[in-house]
């Protein structure tokens, strides 16, 4: 029988044209081979549809719902994976080069951090939910495969600290400072006992870190044991990271003459915080009030008075004295005195009135003006604030390894989870939307923005306007379609 073309226009390989009562039908065939008959026979299967001349192919209402599960998978977050993969980008090279086996793991795991915080056991979930189980198609990513990787990376921390030292510029300020990871495993001999800055005695490993003042970033870390204190840690630290060409600013429980020394001893300068009570600090001059002083300068619109003197050895200590924090302690100590006047007296706050409202710091940079010591030092509050995502975005500051090889490991992923958090933080600045926006609030947003798979073709589902807007100011362009050739 003879068909008209406007029904066999429709009829494609492995189909089939059937008239019945006037009506065409397009059914799907298959050939298969009949051992009796000893060749192929031609099998109907179901009917795909109907054709018309005016209409064309209408699909039956099964085959439409059987072909769409054939040409569409779950959706998959792409917003995330591409941020994380363009801020990774910079590290592939080196990963690939310190890490051949398992860098792809490695990034996977930093972006599970980063996301979700994720702990081991959810990672596999979390990967197969983003794009990079497309992009990594059939990557080994199970918890047991992670936790060999893992204790793969703490074998080799040469590798790791070789790959950081690649990140490390020349001429930076660098802060230093250093926190407690609390473990409970009695299988990490490193974790000890110890006491730390919150009064808690328990079992630690003390986690120590250099961070970039210049370029706002995460640079080193290391960790020790429990019960050595950080400024044992910090000569170890300045040699594996390579720093010889930098200035050190750390926080006053890195200020002792023996740490002075091993600093010194490197050949690196610094700018570190004196207690009150150092010898090295006389309040004299500050008790005969600003005629001693006679020096002073603007910042942040408060006036800092300062005087300094220099050492023996061409090291100089800087006084300053802020007006509006002394005030503040005075009235903080006095009202000590009338809730607890067997504690805190009168003689208590003349004996302390010189140095209230001070801050004292030794350097070995005498040509650097006494105002900027004082800035420079002030911009340790990046640093504690990196601790502060450490602690409360990554949750990272307790650890559940059971050994030391896993648990540097285990760091080295939050290091470049925590990288990447101040990279989209800079962004934010840069693009001037930190007034409107956090770090969180952006991968809130593109967490929520996902790919779906149509036939070979991945498309990226609508978003709103609002978010569009948003990925404009910050810069990050996401494809339309996505291909494996992308």
């Amino acid at each position: 029988m003879t068909h008209p073309d406007w029904a066999l226009a429709h009829k494609k390989k492995g189909t089939e044209l059937r008239c019945i009562r006037g009506k065409y039908y397009l059914y799907q065939i298959s050939s298969v081979w009949d051992k009796e008959r000893k060749r192929p026979v031609k099998k109907t299967g179901k009917c795909l549809g109907t054709i018309s001349q005016e209409d064309g192919f209408k699909p039956s209402k099964a085959s439409f719902s059987e072909s769409m599960k054939e040409l569409s998978v779950n959706p998959k977050i792409f917003g995330a994976f591409s941020l994380f993969n363009s801020i990774a980008y910079e590290w592939v090279a080196y990963l690939k080069n310190y890490f051949p086996n398992s860098w792809k793991q490695i990034l996977c795991m930093a972006y599970t951090r980063l996301f979700k915080r994720s702990p081991v056991k959810n990672m596999p979930f979390f990967f197969e939910r983003s794009f990079y189980s497309e992009h990594f198609k059939e990557l080994a990513f199970s918890d047991k495969t992670i936790s060999n990787i893992l204790k793969d990376i703490g074998l080799n921390q040469a590798m790791v600290e070789l790959f950081m030292q690649e990140f490390i510029p020349d001429n930076n300020l660098i802060l230093i400072d250093a926190t407690p990871i609390f473990s409970k495993s009695k299988n990490i001999h490193e974790a000890r006992f110890g006491y730390n800055n919150k009064k808690q005695w328990d079992t630690q490993v003390n986690l120590l870190y250099l961070y970039s003042k210049d370029s706002s970033q995460p640079l080193f870390f290391r960790l020790s044991p429990g019960d050595v204190r950080e400024v044992k840690t910090l000569e170890l630290a300045l040699l594996s990271a390579g720093i010889s060409n930098a200035v050190i600013v750390g926080d006053k429980g890195f200020t002792s003459r023996l740490n002075i020394e091993i600093i010194e001893s490197n050949g690196i300068n610094y700018i570190l915080p004196l207690r009150r009570n150092d010898s090295y600090v006389d309040y004299s001059d500050i008790n005969l009030g600003k005629p001693a002083m006679k020096s002073f300068f603007k910042f942040k619109n408060r006036y800092i008075w300062y005087i300094n003197k220099t050492l023996e050895n061409n090291n100089r200590i800087c006084v300053f004295l802020d007006d509006q924090l002394r005030v503040s302690e005075e009235h903080d100590y006095l009202d000590r005195m009338d809730k607890n006047p067997g504690k805190y007296t009168i003689e208590g706050f003349h004996s302390k009135q010189a140095s209230m409202g001070t801050i004292a710091t030794i350097d070995n940079l005498p040509e650097t003006p006494p105002k900027e010591i004082y800035q420079t030092y002030k911009s340790r509050g990046e640093i504690e604030q990196l601790f502060d995502i450490f602690k409360n975005e990554l949750e990272a500051d307790k650890t559940y390894m059971h050994n030391i090889e896993s648990l540097r490991g285990w760091m080295f992923i939050n290091h470049l989870a925590i990288v990447a958090y101040f990279k989209i933080y800079r962004l934010l600045q840069s693009s001037a939307l930190l007034d409107k926006y956090s770090v969180n609030d952006i991968l809130e947003q593109l967490y929520h923005i996902s790919m779906v798979k149509i036939g070979e073709q991945w498309r990226l589902q609508t978003i709103s306007v609002k978010t569009e807007k948003l990925l404009k100011k910050l810069g990050v362009e996401l494809p339309i379609t996505w291909n494996r050739d992308s």
